[in-house]
């Protein structure tokens, strides 16, 4: 039996978060809720979740014979960057993106379970347990 502290920034405050997992002496695995959302369509996609501040957290995954990898980092998506994003990605899987007016297909998902726990399973094996951080990188932002 593997027990664990998973991360996921935005539900706990990061260092909470650590001093649980500490206090018990258990490994903390950093897990975004982005990792949760996946398509069932073969190949790659981008799961998104409005930030509700002119933007959306974004993660580019890819779907190989039902096993899904991140092929990046979650970034933040705003003004511009959102629109590029989502013109150059077959297609955007997350909750309510209607809010977001995206220019490619997309499929209203919420996050799996399953899939959150693959995420978390292949993160322990890889040893990518490391300090959890709470912050986005941006991939574009508006040039105003």
């Amino acid at each position: 039996e593997v027990r664990c502290c998973l991360s996921m920034p935005y539900r706990l405050p990061c260092r909470t978060q650590e001093g649980i997992a500490k206090g018990h002496n258990l490994p903390l695995i950093p897990l975004s809720s982005l990792e949760g959302f996946v398509s069932e369509r073969e190949g790659i996609f981008a799961s998104l979740i409005d930030a509700r501040m002119g933007g959306a957290y974004g993660l580019l995954q890819e779907n190989q014979g039902g096993e899904v990898t991140p092929l990046g980092e979650e970034v933040f998506l705003s003004g511009e960057g959102l629109s590029q994003f989502s013109s150059e990605v077959p297609l955007v899987v997350g909750p309510a993106l209607g809010r977001l007016a995206l220019r490619c297909p997309c499929e209203e998902v919420y996050p799996e379970p399953e899939a959150m726990r693959k995420a978390a399973f292949r993160k322990w094996e890889s040893g990518s347990l490391d300090r959890v951080t709470c912050r986005y990188r941006p991939y574009f932002s508006s040039t105003r």
